[in-house]
């Protein structure tokens, strides 16, 4: 919808970048306008879309008074919403960079003039003129969410040293119901988020990214960089809210009980408590004089809760060391955490009102700070209904609403605007060994030694931190006296043992280091940590460089490149970017010492730190390189990591089942707001003192969590292995007989096997915005049961994984989803779809299904990713073909660590199945790469539900014997007619 004259003015100015386009439209809109549209129109045109003043009615501080609606594709557009006209000529750093390009669509004024609907073919908005509410609908104009009627906007105005900011909230009608994902790593075991309420804000094992996905076919990305609420932005509340009783049935608080040592009769600390409040550091001062955290202490509160409203009653735990929960006598909770990075746990319990519950709470601090809250707060009655974002800070509302045919469309239309995910190098898909820390240039080289020794496949060894001098963190210089020659052990690693090697860099410089003075004298670092004098764990007084100053992002990169890269580091681990200046503070202390920030206030952009970090080194490293693929790992991670080069892991957790069952979750959560890369520490972090000595009972258990953990990690996007001691080596785990070796040996190889597969699917994550690791929603979304999964999910669109984590289970109930058959990997066994099974999973194997239809290609065993067959030009690959659906998958190869891919550098062969005509049909070979071809070998093995003489067909991966059809293959089509001889 637009005149001659506009779209003249468009073309001419289409080159020139979206916020200047539009702030150009917004001054100018309505002069261009005939005179006689001006007077029938009530918005402005802008390029693919409209700015409209909103009814006098809603034009107040708390509310928004402009309106601005723009097409960015045919099935995204961005939503803008501020109480004046001055919308922003730049975009957040979360959103990549580009020309808009011109979208054909329609604003039609209603006949009555109460409304204006915007569509393209893909997308319609309706906009209620006298409020500004917006209804978004699909092509067929059925409704797929909906801004709240009356109030879906307010403002409040936030003072954060700079004018025009405001507290911003935005409400939506989940008018379908449907189930809600993505949001990023919430460590709350959540993967279905409706109804739930999360704190977005970024610290050690949380990480945020604001884009939730829906079952409905539609998607959010809200652009807003500031800590944000998600769910109802009400917060928890002391205990006192409730009625409080102590122990016996005396109005006024909780009776609680300080213990030093619990281990004797030592006289207790008995007083009266209102909460159960130590969240924070500065909590600790209100412990009991002469109370002292260690592992012997003890803290209990007992007594009884009462509310006036009846409900159920959520509570938020926050805990570091043991801590047990009854109410009424029940259990809800029995955990550990490492003292100093607490765990958040949510749970619900119905109350009555007027009734007494019991309540009692036992806490062992587990260390000398240590750290335990309980609050809580009603549930509300919309919370299903509704979806909300509260943020701290803004000068508008910014959203964009996507939708699509399903999630992968969505997550394809959250990349289309924060940006691609580059294929990492082939050797980040191979095994990692890490550990908290090597801690010499000799054990990095006999650690090494001792992988190749033993034949055990591994492309990756990871330096963690403390590689300086004690007092010289931010020198980025090795200290001399533990590793002699850097340079001679990486080029050692590379050549002697086909190794690569990652290192710790963290955005931390001590005061007195020769760093430290040019980035203080050029004002680049934060300066309140130094004035106040803070120590950290190492007792020196540190803090972070401001990463959202490009000047400082430059300089940091050209510190790290002469003193570090220049000696051939491979990959980039991006410790503590949250950022974590000090552990365990509140959030406005966090803000306060970060002020101030190259981008204003550190309100604005906290969130972001992790991506703008990320920025410095991918640009660096491809300005230094432009040759050499970046590989990144960071602790923390915001909306367009992906297009770093940066893979996120889950942060500290603690080595327990419980945490291993929740990363499972984290995992999937994390995948679905659209970032493709994420990690763990494979068999947990922080390590409970009875595994440093353990007993012969707690031994057992340890190796069998880190083998379960092993099993799991081998399915994840990036497989690592990482903890402090004792030390992660599955040869220091276990010796090599033991089933623990054994099975996390079987893993490993497996992983490698798997190579074609997962390097294939690493492919498809940048040419087709694929996400490796698949919550259940994404392949069958019509399936309930699968929607609501948080243990299983889809590694690629073969493989349903199912992690076993529970201690001495040898079998695990699995959902089978509906709608196809499956097949168990190992022995090729078949399964009808649409119902639960209690799956085999002996010490030594994790269940883990084949979809019927499956192309997967499978590999030989390889030590290091880059190893070739020996005698063989190129490998042999078999083709693993599972009947009873069509299916396809396309075959990928490159040169594996250059970025030649980018220019059209690979190789494809797609491969295609026909399940009514047994026929597998292997194109032929694509792309400039296949100039480089060689002629292969395909075996390939056919998997029907017919196969029931396993001892003549062979069905299984693990399995040698059956009918193999063999293929030469020159790069020109083959169909091969599968049959069972």
């Amino acid at each position: 919808m637009r005149s001659k004259p506009l779209s003249i003015l468009f073309a001419f100015i289409s080159q020139f970048k979206l916020q200047f386009v539009v702030l150009l439209f917004c001054l100018v809109g309505s002069a261009v306008l005939p005179a006689e549209a001006q007077q029938k129109l009530p918005y402005n045109t802008i390029p693919n879309g409209i700015v409209l003043k909103l009814a006098s009615n809603t034009s107040r501080s708390n509310s928004a008074s402009y309106l601005r609606l723009q097409f960015i594709t045919g099935k995204i557009i961005r939503v803008s919403a501020r109480p004046d006209a001055n919308f922003p000529d730049t975009n957040t750093l979360m959103i990549q960079d580009r020309v808009l390009e011109n979208v054909n669509y329609e604003a039609t004024l209603s006949k009555d003039q109460n409304t204006v609907l915007l569509h393209t073919d893909q997308l319609q908005v309706e906009v209620t003129l006298a409020t500004g509410r917006l209804t978004f609908k699909d092509s067929k104009g059925g409704t797929l969410l909906q801004e709240t009627n009356g109030g879906s906007r307010k403002f409040s105005p936030v003072d954060i040293g700079l004018p025009n900011y405001y507290r911003i909230e935005q409400t939506f009608d989940n008018i379908q119901g449907s189930a809600l994902y993505g949001l990023g790593g919430n460590q709350l075991g959540w993967t279905n988020l409706k109804g739930k309420d999360l704190e977005m804000v970024q610290y050690n094992s949380n990480v945020f990214v604001p884009f939730l996905v829906s079952s409905g076919h539609f998607g959010l990305l809200w652009n807003n960089s500031s800590v944000t609420r998600f769910g109802h932005p009400e917060a928890f509340q002391s205990l006192e809210q409730l009625q409080l009783f102590d122990r016996n049935q005396k109005p006024g608080g909780l009776t609680a009980t300080y213990l030093t040592d619990s281990r004797h009769s030592d006289k207790p600390v008995l007083r009266t408590e209102k909460n159960i409040g130590y969240e924070f550091a500065k909590d600790t001062a209100q412990l009991p004089e002469g109370f002292k955290m260690n592992t012997n202490a003890l803290v209990t509160w007992e007594g009884y809760l009462q509310t006036k409203d009846a409900g159920v009653q959520q509570f938020a735990l926050k805990f570091g060391g043991y801590i047990k929960i009854w109410i009424d006598g029940k259990l809800l909770t029995d955990w550990w955490r490492q003292s100093w990075n607490p765990a958040e746990k949510r749970f619900g319990f119905p109350m009555v009102a007027g009734k007494k519950y019991k309540l009692k709470v036992e806490w062992r601090p587990d260390g000398t700070a240590s750290f335990a809250s309980l609050k809580s707060k009603a549930s509300s009655l919309d919370q299903n209904e509704q979806i909300r974002f509260q943020s701290e800070a803004a000068s508008g509302i910014d959203y964009y609403f996507v939708t699509g045919g399903d999630v992968d469309s969505l997550i394809s239309g959250y990349r289309y605007l924060t940006g691609k995910a580059p294929i990492m190098p082939k050797w980040a898909y191979g095994f990692w060994q890490s550990k908290e820390h090597y801690n010499s240039q000799e054990e990095i080289l006999k650690t090494a030694a001792q992988f190749r020794e033993k034949h055990i496949p591994i492309d990756n060894i990871v330096q963690d931190w403390y590689y300086w001098k004690e007092d010289q963190w931010g020198s980025q210089e090795f200290d001399t006296s533990r590793y002699p020659d850097p340079k001679a052990m990486i080029d050692r690693l590379h050549s002697d043992y086909n190794l690569h090697f990652m290192i710790s860099v963290w955005p931390k410089f001590y005061e007195g280091t020769a760093p430290f003075k040019k980035f203080w004298d050029s004002g680049w670092l934060y300066r309140k940590n130094i004035l106040d004098g803070q120590q950290d764990w190492m007792g020196h007084v540190s803090t972070f460089y401001d990463a959202f100053n490009p000047h400082a992002g430059r300089a940091f990169w050209d510190l790290v490149n002469h003193k570090i890269y220049t000696k051939g580091v491979d990959a980039w681990w991006l410790d503590a970017t949250e950022p974590d200046i000090v552990d365990n503070i509140t959030n406005d202390k966090r803000m306060r010492l970060m002020t101030p920030t190259y981008a204003g206030a550190p309100q604005i952009n906290f969130n972001a730190y992790a991506l703008a970090n990320e920025a410095a080194f991918y640009n660096g490293q491809r300005e230094a390189s432009p040759d050499k693929r970046v590989f990144i790992l960071t602790r923390s991670a915001f909306a367009g990591s992906q297009r770093y080069g940066a893979a996120t892991w889950s942060g500290d957790i603690g080595s327990t089942w419980k945490e291993m069952k929740n990363q499972i979750a984290t995992g999937i959560s994390f995948c679905l707001a659209g970032i493709p890369y994420w990690s763990m520490d494979i068999g947990g972090f922080a390590v409970e003192n009875r595994y440093h000595h353990p007993s012969t009972k707690d031994l057992a258990e340890w190796r069998e969590l880190q083998t379960r953990w092993f099993q799991f990690g081998a399915f994840a996007p990036i497989f690592r292995s990482h903890g402090q001691a004792p030390a992660r080596e599955m040869f220091n785990i276990a010796p090599a007989g033991h089933p623990a070796y054994q099975s996390m040996l079987y893993y490993d190889q497996l992983r490698y096997r798997l190579m074609p597969y997962i390097y294939s699917l690493g492919a498809a994550t940048y040419f087709d915005n694929y996400t490796l690791m698949r919550g259940l929603v994404m392949d069958f979304p019509s399936d309930s049961l699968a929607r609501a999964s948080t243990d299983e999910y889809m590694f690629g669109p073969g493989l349903l994984v199912c992690p076993v984590y529970t201690y001495e289970a040898r079998s695990k109930e699995v959902y089978l989803p509906a709608a196809t058959n499956w097949y168990d990997l190992y022995n090729g066994k078949s399964y009808t779809g649409g119902r639960h099974i209690q799956a085999n999973a002996p010490y030594q194997r994790m269940p883990v299904f084949v979809k019927a239809g499956t192309i997967l290609p499978i590999g030989p065993v390889k030590e290091f990713t880059g190893q070739k067959q020996p005698g063989a030009g190129v490998d042999t690959i078999t083709l693993f073909v599972y009947g009873g659906q069509d299916g396809k998958f396309t075959l990928y190869n490159d040169q594996g660590t250059n970025n030649d891919y980018e220019k059209g550098d690979y190789q494809k062969i797609n491969l295609s199945y026909d399940d009514q005509k047994a026929k597998l049909i292997i194109s032929a070979v694509e792309g400039k790469y296949s100039s480089d071809f060689k002629p292969r070998v395909f075996m390939v093995r056919w998997i029907h539900q017919n196969n029931n003489d396993k001892s003549k067909n062979g069905v299984g991966i693990d399995t040698d014997s059956g009918d193999v059809q063999e293929v030469n293959y020159n790069g020109q089509p083959v169909t091969v007619t599968l049959s069972v001889r």
